[in-house]
């Protein structure tokens, strides 16, 4: 009967550790095919491989927050995105991730060690983003562009931060 508990705390542990890990993750993705990584396709972009390896999760985010955005993109903005398919979503909901120090180092120097390449966004194993590093981020927030309504961003931002360190 002991070793049976056992068994079932150590599998409980284990679906917690890997729900907690997967709210949020920051990986590097390639447009080419790299050793240990896998296969998805951004709307946007296309095929991606991503590497199996976050660079942060959960655990590095000491605080994340909603940012909903209502203002007008220009029209430039517009028409180029209405032309390539995209929609204009108002209001534009983004989420603001403040990492620890150690966590916030070292994205900085992955950030600009891989320069051209992406840096993909999974929240609850989803794709939600994954922009090319165009330069070094080195701010103490990380804001990302989602397509989630206000209240499901809220709810993510409330999961994340309950796990907060």
């Amino acid at each position: 009967m002991r070793k049976y508990l056992s068994i079932v705390f150590f599998f409980i542990m284990a679906q917690y550790a890997v729900a907690e890990e997967n709210i949020i993750a920051f990986r590097l993705a390639f447009e080419y095919e790299k050793p240990d990584t896998f296969v998805v396709v951004d709307k946007h972009v296309g095929k991606l491989f991503v590497q199996n390896a976050p660079i942060l999760t959960t655990k590095d985010v000491s605080k994340a927050r909603v940012i909903v955005d209502d203002t007008e993109p220009p029209d430039w903005l517009t028409s180029a995105i209405k032309a390539h398919g995209g929609i204009i979503r108002k209001p534009q909901v983004n989420i603001a991730f403040t990492f620890s120090v150690p966590a916030r180092e070292a994205f900085s120097r992955i950030i600009a060690e891989n320069i051209k390449n992406r840096i993909a966004i999974f929240i609850n194993n989803e794709l939600v983003n994954a922009p090319q590093i165009i330069e070094p981020i080195n701010s103490e927030e990380v804001v990302t562009t989602t397509s989630f309504t206000e209240a499901e961003a809220q709810a993510i931002v409330d999961e994340i931060n309950n796990n907060a360190r």
